[in-house]
């Protein structure tokens, strides 16, 4: 049995390809920007959000939690 996936390949390309335009212009962006899940973990950021608060950079690639953001802004 053969199943073309020609169509899901392609529509997947576009949507990765959308993907990569959107976080490229949210990173530009000078507006800051924090995007957090149902989780309440923070899962993308730009360099202005980091700037508005100063936060390190490790500390945000990590990935942290809403309430670990507002301590350390305590």
């Amino acid at each position: 049995i053969g199943v073309d996936k020609t169509d899901y390949d392609s529509v997947k390309r576009e949507f990765n390809d959308y993907l990569d335009a959107t976080h490229n212009i949210f990173q530009q962006l000078s507006t800051p920007i924090a995007v957090f899940n149902n989780e309440q973990v923070l899962t993308f950021f730009n360099k202005a959000y980091q700037m508005l608060f100063d936060f390190d950079m490790k500390f945000l690639s990590h990935q942290p939690s809403i309430s670990e953001i507002l301590d350390d802004l305590r």
